[in-house]
C-alpha cells in the first residue's frame, strides 16, 4: 500500500470513528430524555356547574401532569341571592362562611386523598334562592380549615 493510501484510508477511519461517536452520543441523549421524563405537576383546579337555574355542582379536577392532593378546600361565593341549601359529597363538608359563601373542605384534614391527572371529584352542590353567578377559588394550608 502506498503512502498516500494509507493517509486516505486513516482519514476515512478517523472521520467514521467521529461519525460513529456523534451518533452513539446522540442516541445516548435521545434515550435519557424519553426513558426518564421530567416530573409532573399537579393543577387542582376548582370547576362549577350549572345544572340547572339556582343549583350548581363543585367539583375538583386534576388539569396538571402528576397527582394532586385532595387536602384544599373550595371557598364559593356569589351576590344578589340567599343560599337555599348545600350539601358537601365524597368526603367533603361544607360549613355556611356567611349569606353569601360556602367551604367545602375534607371531613379529615389532611386526608391524604390524591387526584390523579385528568380525574375530578364531585365535592358538593349549592342551590340558591335566586338564579346568580358564582364564583370558586381553592384555598389551601391553614386558612383552608377555618371558615
Amino acid at each position: 500500500m502506498t503512502p498516500r493510501a494509507k493517509k486516505v484510508f486513516l482519514g476515512l477511519f478517523v472521520f467514521d470513528a467521529i461519525v460513529i461517536a456523534a451518533l452513539i452520543y446522540w442516541l445516548a441523549n435521545r434515550h435519557a430524555k424519553t426513558a426518564a421524563p421530567a416530573a409532573g405537576k399537579p393543577d387542582i383546579q376548582v370547576m362549577l356547574r350549572h345544572l340547572e337555574a339556582k343549583l350548581t355542582e363543585v367539583d375538583l379536577v386534576n388539569k396538571g401532569t402528576a397527582p394532586g392532593s385532595l387536602d384544599v378546600a373550595a371557598d364559593i361565593s356569589w351576590q344578589d341571592s340567599d343560599l337555599d341549601r348545600a350539601e358537601g359529597l365524597a368526603g367533603f363538608e361544607e360549613i355556611d362562611t356567611g349569606r353569601m359563601s360556602a367551604r367545602f373542605h375534607p371531613h379529615h384534614w389532611p386526608s391524604g386523598e390524591q387526584l390523579s391527572p385528568g380525574e375530578s371529584r364531585d365535592i358538593g352542590w349549592v342551590q340558591l334562592k335566586d338564579d346568580a353567578p358564582i364564583h370558586a377559588e381553592i384555598v389551601t394550608g391553614p386558612a383552608a380549615t377555618q371558615p
